[in-house]
């Protein structure tokens, strides 16, 4: 689906929808869908994927999370700069994995932020 010339934004969007952590597995190449899609050249489409995939399987996941509205409008705004359609492929692909690299800090933020809360509880009571 990735990698094939005709990229069809419907279908993905399903495809995430029934099976979302197909996403992150490995196909016999050793490379994900993600993967084919960072070095897909159809650059229009391509990056309209790339930032469907990433706001379905992150944003919204740290969306879910207390305090994620925030968090939300921040990941999309970043996620709106630094994707654009001209971009080549190696910078894609870097703005990729500094879009991961900042949503990895949500990641370790929020376990930080749970245990305040759960010691700020503890000692009120």
């Amino acid at each position: 689906m990735a990698a094939s010339f005709h990229l069809e934004e419907d279908i993905l969007d399903c495809l995430l929808d029934w099976y979302p952590r197909q996403i992150l597995q490995r196909d016999r190449h050793g490379l994900r869908p993600m993967d084919y899609l960072l070095w897909n050249t159809a650059s229009a489409t391509t990056v309209s994927l790339i930032k469907m995939i990433l706001r379905k399987t992150i944003v919204s996941t740290i969306a879910s999370w207390r305090g994620g509205d925030k968090r939300q409008e921040e990941l999309n705004a970043r996620l709106d700069s630094i994707l654009k359609v001209d971009d080549p492929v190696g910078d894609r692909i870097q703005h990729v994995h500094d879009f991961l690299e900042y949503a990895g800090y949500y990641v370790r933020l929020q376990p930080t932020f749970v245990l305040e809360l759960t010691m700020w509880k503890w000692r009120m009571t």
